[in-house]
C-alpha cells in the first residue's frame, strides 16, 4: 500500500476471535488502542509536537511490560536490556549514548547548560532499600585488556577543564561516616588470599594532583612481627640521591614531568633495599574503539613513603649519637678544667719553691761574701745561732785519720745544707740539702779521698750559717 504521513486514518489487520482470524478494516488513529501492551504514543517532553514512544511505563496498570530486551531472547532482569552477538552483529557496542552540542555560531543558547552522553540516576531517601546502590555500574569479564569503565576527554577547543573520570560524593546526610568520590579495589585471589605484586588499585599516566592529604592505612591492628629499626643512619648513607630528567621509553608514551627531578635510582636501592623495589609493568596504551598504541613496557619503582620511617630512625640515632658526643665532650672539658686547676696549683708551688731557692741562694751568697772577706777566706767557727734555732756539734774524732762524724739539731723546720770546704773555702762535698724537721742529726764524712789538713763543715739553715774546724792527720 502507498504511504501517506499526511493520512489521517490507519490502517491495520486486527484479530477478531481466537482463531486467529483476521478483517482488514480502518481506525482513527486516536482511537488506537494496544490491547497487548506493546509501545504507547506520549506526548514528547523534551520538543513540543513531537510523538514519542514508551513501554513498561506503570507498574500499576494492566499494561506494564516490566523489562524489555533489545536482541535477547529468554527472561530479561533488567528494565532495558541490551545484548550484542558478534556473529550475526557488526555494531560492536551495546548501548552508545551521544549527545551532539553542535550548533551555529550565531545560535550560543544552551551553551552554558550539562550536556551528558549516559546519565544513570538511583534516588531515594531510605537508608534501607538495599545496602548498595550504583548510579552507573561497568563490568567486564573477557578480552585481554578487560576495562570495566571507560572514560575519555578530548579538548578539541578551548576548554577550562577535561575530565575522563569524575566523581562526586554530596554529604547531604551529615550521619553518614565515610564518603569516597572514587572508590578502587584489588580483589585478592580467591584461593591465595593474597593480591599480587602488579595488581593496583589505580594506575595513571602523568602527574597527580591532590587538594587533601593521601592517607595510608597503619593501624597496629592490622601488624605484626613488629621491630624496632637498628642502623638505619648506616643504610642510609648507602643511598645515592641523583638529580634526573625522565624520558619515555621506545614506542610508549609517558607523560612524564619535563622539570629536573630528585629521587633515586631503582636499580640502586635494589642492592640496599630490595623489599622496597618492584617490578612493575606499563600496559599498552588503547583507545576506545580497542585499537592498541604502543607497546607494554615493565620498569622498576620504588615504594618512597618506606623510606620515611628509615629517615625517622636515622634522625634519631644522630640525635643519640649527638647527645652522647655532647656529654663526652662536656666530660672532656670538666677533665681540661681540673688540669687547670691543678696546673695552677703547681704553677703556684713552683713559683713558691723559687722564691724559697732565690732566698736560700741571696743568703749563700750573703754567706760566701762575708766568709770571703773574713780571715783571709778562713770561714768563722760558730756551734750555735744567734736564734738558738740550730746547733752544730764538734765532729769526733777529731783529728781523725780517714772517717768522721758530724752531729747536728734543729727546733723547727728549715731547709738545710751540709756541706765541707777546704781552708780556701772550696766546697768539696755535699752531706745534706733538703727539707728537714725539728730533731737532732747525724751525718758521716768519709775523707779518703782528701789529703791530710784542716777542713771546714758548715751548717746552713734558711738564713743562718753555723761553721766548724775539723783536722785529718
Amino acid at each position: 500500500m502507498p504511504s501517506n504521513d499526511t493520512a489521517d486514518v490507519f490502517i491495520t489487520g486486527r484479530q477478531v476471535d481466537a482463531v486467529g482470524d483476521y478483517v482488514l478494516t480502518y481506525t482513527p488513529f486516536d482511537d488506537l488502542n494496544f490491547d497487548d501492551c506493546r509501545w504507547q504514543d506520549i506526548v514528547s517532553a523534551t520538543v513540543a509536537g513531537d510523538i514519542d514512544l514508551y513501554t513498561g511505563f506503570d507498574p500499576d496498570e494492566d499494561c506494564y511490560r516490566g523489562k524489555v530486551g533489545i536482541g535477547i531472547a529468554g527472561n530479561k532482569i533488567a528494565k532495558l536490556e541490551s545484548h550484542k552477538f558478534t556473529s550475526r552483529d557488526s555494531v560492536r557496542v551495546s548501548i552508545y549514548g551521544f549527545t551532539d552540542i553542535d550548533a551555529p555560531l550565531n545560535d550560543l543558547t544552551g551553551y552554558d547548560d550539562i550536556y551528558q552522553g549516559v546519565y544513570g540516576l538511583i534516588r531515594g531517601n531510605q537508608a534501607g532499600y538495599g545496602t548498595t546502590t550504583f548510579g552507573v555500574h561497568g563490568e567486564t569479564h573477557a578480552g585481554k585488556y578487560p576495562v570495566g569503565v571507560y572514560g575519555e576527554a578530548y579538548e578539541d577547543v578551548s576548554t577550562t577543564h577535561s575530565f575522563g573520570v569524575r566523581g562526586e560524593v554530596t554529604n547531604r546526610a551529615q550521619s553518614m561516616n565515610q564518603n569516597m568520590a572514587v572508590y578502587a579495589e584489588v580483589k585478592p585471589d580467591p584461593n591465595t588470599l593474597t593480591i599480587g605484586s602488579n595488581d593496583y588499585a589505580f594506575y595513571g599516566v602523568g602527574n597527580s594532583l591532590f587538594t587533601g592529604t593521601p592517607i595510608l592505612i597503619s593501624d597496629e591492628s592490622v601488624k605484626t612481627d613488629i621491630s624496632t629499626l637498628d642502623n638505619a643512619s648506616e643504610t642510609l648513607n648507602l643511598l645515592n640521591p641523583v638529580s634526573y630528567l625522565l624520558q619515555s621509553p621506545e614506542n610508549r608514551s609517558l607523560g612524564f614531568e619535563t622539570d629536573m627531578q630528585y629521587g633515586l635510582i631503582a636499580q640502586e636501592v635494589q642492592e640496599i633495599l630490595p623489599e622496597l623495589v618492584h617490578q612493575t609493568i606499563v600496559p599498552e596504551q588503547i583507545d576506545s574503539t580497542g585499537v592498541i598504541e604502543g607497546s607494554s613496557v615493565e620498569l622498576l619503582g620504588i615504594q618512597y613513603s618506606q623510606l620515611i620511617p628509615l629517615l625517622v630512625a636515622g634522625f634519631k640515632e644522630q640525635n643519640a649519637e649527638m647527645a652522647a658526643q655532647i656529654e663526652e665532650n662536656n666530660e672532656l672539658e670538666d677533665q681540661v678544667a681540673s688540669l687547670t686547676e691543678q696546673l695552677q696549683s703547681q704553677e703556684e708551688q713552683i713559683a713558691e719553691m723559687q722564691n724559697q731557692m732565690n732566698s736560700m741562694m741571696e743568703s749563700f751568697q750573703s754567706t760566701q761574701s762575708k766568709m770571703s772577706n773574713c780571715c783571709g777566706n778562713a770561714p768563722v767557727e760558730k756551734g750555735r745561732s744567734e736564734t738558738g734555732a740550730i746547733e752544730l756539734e764538734q765532729n769526733f774524732p777529731n783529728p781523725f785519720d780517714v772517717e768522721t762524724t758530724i752531729n747536728f739539731t734543729i727546733h723547727e723546720p728549715a731547709q738545710i745544707r751540709l756541706e765541707i770546704s777546704d781552708a780556701s773555702g772550696r766546697v768539696l762535698d755535699v752531706l745534706v740539702n733538703t727539707q728537714l724537721s725539728e730533731g737532732r742529726y747525724t751525718e758521716r764524712w768519709n775523707a779518703s779521698a782528701y789529703a791530710p789538713g784542716a777542713y771546714y763543715y758548715s751548717l746552713y739553715a734558711d738564713t743562718e750559717l753555723l761553721t766548724k774546724k775539723m783536722i785529718k792527720r
